[in-house]
């Protein structure tokens, strides 16, 4: 445990103040031949679509992938001046435009009309003449199993406390959507070492052991936190642990800071930053990168360039396993738990569907380019969290 006597903020991956814590129907997501459109100036060739394809072709409502594409070299004597506009609902009207659009690009979806739904990309250039390529995405209807997170608490709670569990599990359930099969859990008293009592029963969809108990007074430990047990299909957690000390839990509910604490941890013990494996790129070096392709087109949407930057610094549970805070700033999963709204950003969103999750992007927060920060962070508290790791899979 690192031998800060400051209350400084870092979010641990597994934690806080040691925060130091299918389809019936198969179908190729491909693209179709590139062709000019009946809009573009006669005898103009439009721009070359190398190709254009989905992240995920097919599956239940809401259906979230991402719309990936390549314009060939020489598409254009001037390709920034490229416009691409995507039609994602099979309609008439193109809902996105991007801009002055690279030769490579990525936006992230979110489709949940059920049935073939044929994407649209249009390609122009700055003479007017447009390419079109298409792709095919087959949603089924929506699971009945909806996503829910069953929260068992353990000592005792004042009802803000208990209060700030439900809020953060009703919260994560909105942008998580689609349940997964039942599991079955069989584990002893303490197994994660947070004091819970035994359990021997099913699992839908993820259970999470809470606990506020003395651990070591304000300042110190705040506590620990992530998932104990992934599920051995698709490695996503099914049973993990939240434990805070008392004393820093009264100090976070009398300045409002505990509901904000719980949603970050809590995404955590869901695999944000736990569960990461091939995705995360570049772990202890100076500029570590989230690859999801979810992710990587919802940064690119709101401004970024390239893959989604993980924070570098802090040591750790918090570097590789946080958003990265000089760029980030105030977004719920940095490292740093900032005073004022901690929104949960369609790119935090979309890093679930990367990891498997049937996700509604259109259920984050508020946040784009004019939130993005670059430079020194200013966060209101370093935390320090020990973190807790998967122990077996089942």
């Amino acid at each position: 445990m690192a031998g800060n006597s400051t209350k400084s903020r870092a979010l641990r991956a597994g934690g806080l103040r040691r925060w130091s814590v299918v389809a019936s129907i198969l179908l190729t997501a491909s693209s179709v031949a590139c062709v000019p459109d009946q809009g573009s100036a006669v005898g103009s060739t439009g721009p070359t679509i190398s190709s254009f394809t989905a992240s995920t072709g097919s599956g239940t409502s809401p259906l979230t992938t991402a719309l990936r594409w390549e314009i060939g070299a020489g598409a254009s004597a001037a390709g920034s001046a490229l416009l691409c506009e995507l039609d994602v609902d099979g309609g008439s009207d193109f809902e996105i435009s991007v801009a002055n659009c690279d030769s490579a690009s990525t936006r992230p979806v979110t489709v949940s009309a059920v049935g073939a739904t044929i994407v649209t990309l249009r390609v122009s250039d700055e003479t007017g003449a447009r390419s079109t390529a298409t792709t095919v995405l087959s949603v089924e209807p929506a699971s009945a199993d909806s996503f829910g997170i069953t929260v068992r608490r353990n000592g005792v709670m004042s009802a803000a406390q208990s209060d700030a569990f439900d809020a953060a599990a009703l919260r994560w359930s909105q942008v998580i959507r689609t349940g997964l099969p039942t599991g079955s859990l069989a584990i002893v008293a303490n197994q994660c070492g947070t004091s819970a009592p035994a359990y021997n029963a099913d699992v839908d969809d993820l259970m999470i052991d809470a606990t506020i108990s003395s651990i070591d007074g304000v300042g110190g430990v705040l506590g620990r936190a992530g998932p104990c047990y992934v599920r051995a299909a698709g490695g996503l957690p099914l049973y993990g642990v939240m434990q805070f000390d008392s004393a820093d839990v009264a100090d976070l509910v009398a300045t409002g800071q505990f509901e904000a604490v719980v949603m970050h941890e809590m995404g955590h013990v869901l695999g944000f930053g736990t569960v990461w494996g091939p995705l995360l790129s570049g772990a202890g070096t100076s500029d570590p990168t989230f690859l999801g392709p979810v992710s990587t087109g919802a940064w690119q949407s709101i401004g970024g360039s390239g893959a989604v930057p993980v924070e570098n610094s802090g040591g750790g549970g918090t570097a590789d396993a946080h958003w990265r805070e000089s760029t980030f700033n105030a977004e719920l999963m940095t490292g740093y738990l900032d005073a004022g709204p901690n929104p949960l950003s369609v790119v935090t969103a979309a890093s679930f569907a990367d990891l498997g999750y049937g996700v509604d992007l259109g259920a984050a927060d508020s946040y784009g380019l004019a939130t993005l920060r670059r430079g020194p962070s200013a966060p209101d508290l370093r935390f320090v969290l020990e973190p807790v790791e998967p122990i077996a899979s089942v």
